[in-house]
C-alpha cells in the first residue's frame, strides 16, 4: 500500500536548502533548549488519548532537532529526513498495520485489532469491520441498525421493496450493510485510494457482501452527482470529516442539486458529526431555503441507552429532510428524532460560506482536553 514517503522527505530537502541562521545559540542556550525539546518528546506518553505516541515524540524530537541545527541546515535536513523515515518504519512495523492510501484530502490507514478492522483519518473512525466468520458483516458505529441511520433505512422501506440509495462519501460501504439486501446503492467517492481499500477483501469485506453491485462514481460528489437521472429514495451525505469540511456541499446551489436527484416523496440526510463544527443550523438553513422540513437526531438519546446487538455502536448527529411533515413524522414519533432545528442565519451560497460562523468556541476545542 502507498505511504506518505513524500512529505517528511519533501519537509527535510526545504530545510538542507535553507539558509543558516545568523545569530548563533551559546553552548549553554543550545543545552536548554535540548532539554526543553526532551521533555516536550514525553508528553505524548502522558496525554491522553494519543493512538501512537511513538510517532508523536518522533515528530515533536524532529522540530527538536531542526531548530536546534538552524546554523547546518544540510545536517538538520539529514535528521528531519531520518527521523521522518524511522516514523514510517514503525507504523509499517506495527501489528496491527494492514494498508494505508493518502491523497489530496487526507491520509486514510487501515488498522487490525482483535476484535476487527477499522479505516481511520486522522481523527475520525470512517469505518469498522468486525472480525467475522464469512457471513454478511453486521453494519456497526454510526450506521448500525438501532441508529439512527438504521431508523432512515426502515422509514424508506416501509414503503416500498425495491430502493436506490445514493451516498456521498464510500468509506468501507457500511451503509450497504445496514440497509436490507438487494438494495440498490450508488457511491460518490473523490479518494480513488478509498475505493481500492474498501474493494479489498483482504482488508474489507463490507462492500462487497452487503452490496456487491454497487455502483462507485469516481471525483467530487456535486459532479458526479450532475451525471445520474435516477431519483434515489434516500440521498446520504456522509463526506464530512472533524478535521475539514467541503463546504461546496452545503450550499444552496448543491442543495437544488440535491432535489433534482432524489424521488418525489425521498429524503436527503445529512452526517454532520463534528468535534469543531456546528453544522446543524448550516443544513438546517438550507432545508427551509428549499421549502423542505427537516428533523435531526435527539441530543438525549444515545446508543448506549438503546438495547441493541451491534457492537461498537455509536450515535451519531444526523439531520434529515423532506418536502413534507408527514414523511419525517414517524422519526419524531420515535423518540429518537426532533423537530424544531436552530437555522444559522444567511443560507451558505457557492460564493459565501462563512465558516467561522460555524465554530464549536468550547474550552475543549480551543485548549484541548
Amino acid at each position: 500500500s502507498p505511504v506518505p514517503i513524500e512529505a517528511p522527505l519533501a519537509l527535510a530537502l526545504a530545510v538542507a536548502l535553507g539558509r543558516p541562521a545568523v545569530q548563533q545559540r551559546t553552548r549553554t542556550g543550545l543545552l536548554v533548549f535540548l532539554g526543553f525539546g526532551a521533555v516536550a518528546a514525553l508528553v505524548p506518553w502522558l496525554a491522553p488519548d494519543v493512538s501512537n505516541r511513538v510517532l508523536a515524540s518522533l515528530s515533536i524530537a524532529a522540530g527538536t532537532l531542526v531548530m536546534a541545527w538552524r546554523t547546518a541546515p544540510r545536517i538538520a535536513g539529514a535528521a528531519l529526513a531520518a527521523l521522518g523515515l524511522a516514523g514510517l518504519v514503525v507504523e509499517l512495523a506495527s501489528p496491527g498495520y494492514r494498508g494505508s492510501t493518502h491523497g489530496l484530502l487526507g491520509r486514510f490507514l487501515v488498522r487490525q485489532h482483535s476484535s476487527g478492522t477499522d479505516l481511520v483519518s486522522g481523527a475520525t473512525l470512517h469505518g469498522y469491520e468486525p472480525a467475522g466468520d464469512g457471513t454478511r458483516p453486521i453494519a456497526t458505529l454510526y450506521y448500525a441498525r438501532r441508529g439512527p441511520f438504521g431508523d432512515l433505512f426502515l422509514l424508506v422501506q416501509r414503503r416500498q421493496s425495491v430502493l436506490r440509495f445514493g451516498v456521498a462519501g464510500l468509506g468501507i460501504g457500511s451503509l450497504s450493510c445496514t440497509a436490507e439486501p438487494g438494495s440498490q446503492f450508488t457511491y460518490f467517492e473523490i479518494n480513488p485510494g478509498v475505493v481500492r481499500l474498501a474493494k479489498d477483501t483482504t482488508l474489507f469485506r463490507t462492500l462487497t457482501a452487503c452490496s456487491p453491485d454497487a455502483g462507485v462514481r469516481l471525483g467530487d460528489a456535486r459532479l458526479t452527482l450532475e451525471g445520474e437521472t435516477v431519483g434515489f429514495d434516500l440521498l446520504t451525505l456522509d463526506a464530512f470529516n472533524s478535521d475539514a469540511i467541503p463546504t461546496h456541499l452545503l450550499t444552496r446551489e448543491a442543495m437544488a442539486l440535491y432535489r433534482s436527484r432524489t424521488a418525489p416523496d425521498g429524503l436527503i440526510a445529512f452526517h454532520v458529526s463534528n468535534r469543531f463544527l456546528d453544522l446543524v443550523p448550516v443544513v438546517a438553513s438550507l432545508s427551509s431555503d428549499a421549502g423542505w422540513v427537516s428533523v435531526r437526531t435527539a441530543d438525549t438519546v444515545r446508543m448506549a441507552e438503546e438495547p441493541t446487538l451491534d457492537d461498537r455502536a455509536v450515535w451519531a448527529t444526523v439531520v434529515a429532510m423532506a418536502a413534507d411533515t408527514a414523511t419525517l413524522a414517524p422519526l419524531v414519533a420515535s423518540g429518537r428524532w426532533e423537530w424544531n432545528l436552530p437555522t444559522g442565519g444567511q443560507v451558505w451560497t457557492d460564493d459565501w460560506t462563512p465558516l467561522a460562523t460555524a465554530l464549536r468556541l468550547s474550552r475543549e476545542n480551543v485548549l484541548g482536553k
